[in-house]
């Protein structure tokens, strides 16, 4: 029987990756030390990132729950699970972790019942993050930015709408930008980095959710 996240041992082990979210065979997986830990599992940015087809999606938002931040895509998996915002809210209240994750991610689901309120972003005022939203709608990033640079880019793309995210321009160079530069980024544009995948996942799939999972939702506890 598969054990729950709140049931493994290390929730960064090889074991635990293969039997909670069946990483397949040759599929080279990421694999965080006690020691050395990121602030969440990086295999949830990376289903979001790569835009996997997830059939435990439930799992991904229950380990959200046990993470050391609550920035982190959720509407991607509501979607993919057809789980709509009282399913979330049941799955965070069953959850036995005691990580503030868990709580500020059942405020923001909280919030999602006030859909009403969403806004579209306002357009950049900064002159720099209005030339770096250029460069990003002009798909003229650099495959390799210095940090500085990532850092415009990042503020850059909280700004965009829903209409201005290029999916197969944008996704890739998140995803080479935390591979190779998020262990080294200070805690500011860490946090920035959370904040754009809160932004990409509330803007593209907040709407989907809705419309898709907002009557009737699957998770039955």
């Amino acid at each position: 029987m598969t054990r729950s996240l709140a049931e493994t041992d290390n929730p960064f082990s090889e074991n635990a990756l293969k039997e909670i979210f069946k990483v397949k065979a040759g599929k080279p997986s990421v694999i965080v030390s006690r020691e050395n830990r990121l602030e969440f599992r990086p295999d949830i940015v990376n289903a979001f990132l790569d835009q996997e087809d997830v059939p435990d999606a439930a799992e991904y938002i229950s380990a959200i729950c046990y993470q050391t931040t609550s920035l982190l895509p959720v509407y991607y998996f509501m979607i993919q699970g057809r789980l709509s915002v009282e399913d979330v809210i049941a799955l965070i209240d069953s959850s036995k972790s005691t990580s503030q994750a868990r709580a500020k991610l059942r405020d923001r689901m909280s919030m999602s019942t006030t859909k009403g309120d969403r806004q579209e972003p306002a357009r950049p005022s900064n002159p720099t993050i209005g030339d770096y939203h250029r460069r990003v709608l002009e798909k003229a990033l650099p495959d390799y930015p210095e940090m500085g640079v990532l850092k415009h880019i990042l503020n850059a793309v909280l700004t965009l709408g829903s209409a201005e995210i290029d999916v197969p321009y944008l996704f890739p160079r998140l995803k080479t930008w935390f591979e190779n530069s998020y262990s080294d980024m200070d805690g500011n544009a860490k946090g920035l980095f959370r904040r754009v995948l809160v932004h990409l996942d509330t803007v593209l799939y907040a709407p989907k959710a809705d419309e898709l999972c907002g009557i009737h939702g699957e998770y039955d506890g």
